[in-house]
């Protein structure tokens, strides 16, 4: 259908500050529609005397870098429910943006509230408690196959979504920190120190900051934290050697202490599963445990009274 490039707008549930438009990509086929013309991989429905586009919309761009307002182009009108125009944008944006924290938190911030406006759709992916879009309701809706374990949206990947968007909500981070953060293990990872360490939303950034500077997973990210609410910004250099030696260690102290809480919250979890073994390969488990605890302790409380 022959559409004038004036009358066509984003999908509406594309929020186009959050998904800003990717400039290199647009020169590509602005580049492209130069050489070989513009090819329809745009879809749309009819919205009054509009055509809202479904997907596209780094195409869109090009054409209206290349073409006049008032040219025309044929692109396909279909029949869209606000549903598909969602899941169709869900689809794109990870085709687009990967899978960054900002995209995955923005789809799942307006799926949760189409679903929570459309109660008729949210019955059809989830069964109990309709009070509610739950992780598996919004995952099943944007495509998640439970039967087989497959699709982009994991039920998980909603859960760590929504307590990012719960956080923004209570005010306790800032949501400009998650556009900072590349990869969803890094936005996990951030989550983590900011609960752990209480850090303040005033310097969360200086967090990250640290943390792009250095980079290092989930180690990286603790330290970054630690660094800037345990060390004094007038600290002693580091070229002395007993102070870089004190680092090394601490730094070593802190993270099998994270390792040993871990392991702690495991073995309880077994303890109430199964019990203690009383006997296994000869080794009473029960004493044998005890006493690996109650030594390490020992040996903390002393260092702890030492200090």
């Amino acid at each position: 259908m022959k559409i004038k490039i004036n009358q066509l707008e984003p999908n509406p549930y594309r929020d186009m500050n959050n998904y800003p438009i990717n400039k290199d990509k647009v020169k590509t086929l602005v580049d492209s529609i130069q050489q070989t013309g513009f090819w329809d991989n745009i879809l749309a429905r009819k919205k009054g005397s509009k055509y809202q586009i479904a997907y596209g919309h780094h195409r869109l761009a090009a054409i209206r870098e290349v073409l006049e307002p008032n040219d025309e182009v044929d692109i396909p009108v279909k029949e869209l429910t606000d549903a598909l125009m969602l899941k169709i944008m869900a689809n794109e944006n990870m085709d687009d943006w990967k899978a960054t924290p900002q995209v995955i938190d923005e789809t799942v911030r307006v799926t949760k509230r189409f679903l929570e406006e459309h109660p008729e759709e949210l019955t059809k992916y989830q069964k109990y408690d309709l009070s509610k879009p739950t992780m598996v309701g919004i995952a099943r809706f944007l495509g998640w196959d439970d039967e087989n374990k497959k699709g982009p949206w994991h039920p998980d990947r909603i859960s760590y979504s929504l307590e990012r968007l719960k956080m923004i909500d209570d005010d306790k981070v800032e949501h400009s920190v998650f556009t900072e953060l590349p990869t969803e293990r890094a936005a996990r990872n951030f989550v983590d120190v900011v609960k752990k360490y209480d850090i303040p939303k005033e310097r969360q950034k200086a967090v990250v900051e640290r943390y792009k500077e250095k980079g290092g997973g989930e180690i990286g990210m603790r330290d970054a934290a630690m660094e800037e609410m345990f060390v004094p910004k007038t600290r002693v250099s580091n070229s002395d050697k007993n102070i870089k030696q004190f680092d090394a260690e601490f730094a070593s102290v802190d993270a099998i202490a994270e390792d040993l809480r871990m392991a702690i919250s495991r073995l309880s979890r077994l303890c109430d599963d199964i019990g203690v073994p009383q006997y296994w390969n000869g080794i009473n488990w029960t004493i044998r445990l005890k006493e690996t605890l109650r030594r390490t302790n020992t040996d903390i409380e002393k260092f702890i009274n030492q200090i």
